[in-house]
């Protein structure tokens, strides 16, 4: 079942050349994951027309992740440039996790692959242009890589070519709508900027 997935992720990866990639591996029930899911969301929103592929995985990490709850969150997701997997016994998640060294299933991840970038059969998955996370800090997952609106905003505006004067209405886009969407379910809104870690 796992190889399945991460062969089908590979091939749509390689299918997707030459746009830019965003991977996101989520619990669908967690809130700074939820976070995490509305920041992705609103990178889509705010380039409707430009090259994009995004690929989701949703990874059981809490007793209230499932298939089910899974769907529910990948329902509000409905760009068609996105992509969703269920990763039922995580491997999936743990093959991602190679290219940071992570000892542990990854999950609340984001990488984010420029459009020259391959993934070659039986490798694992390719090392990231931009990659962030959400994770207790350790010497893989350090605290200069958690998710930041405001570095994500300048790297992905210089990613795309796009002008950096952008950046700070970009990075209020992108926290406003993870805040929201991390607030969903009555949950106080998630911030990263005041969070330590799960």
């Amino acid at each position: 079942m796992t190889e399945h997935i991460i062969e089908e992720m590979r091939v749509r990866f390689n299918a997707a050349a030459g746009a830019v990639r965003v991977m996101a591996l989520l619990s669908p029930t967690c809130g700074p994951c939820r976070y995490g899911q509305g920041v992705v969301r609103a990178l889509f929103e705010s380039f409707p027309d430009e090259g994009l592929a995004g690929f989701v995985v949703w990874v059981p990490m809490l007793p209230g992740d499932n298939l089910d709850t899974a769907m529910a969150e990948q329902n509000a997701m409905s760009d068609p440039r996105l992509h969703f997997w269920f990763d039922a016994d995580k491997a999936a998640a743990n093959e991602w996790s190679s290219f940071v060294g992570y000892p542990q299933t990854s999950w609340d991840m984001y990488s984010i692959h420029d459009g020259d970038t391959v993934w070659a059969a039986g490798a694992p998955p390719p090392t990231p242009r931009i990659w962030m996370h959400q994770l207790n800090i350790t010497p893989a997952t350090k605290l200069a890589d958690r998710l930041d609106a405001t570095r994500l905003a300048r790297l992905w505006l210089d990613l795309l070519g796009e002008a950096s004067t952008r950046a700070d209405a970009l990075a209020a886009v992108l926290h406003a709508n993870g805040q929201a969407v991390s607030a969903r379910d009555g949950s106080p809104p998630h911030d990263p900027r005041t969070w330590a870690g799960v």
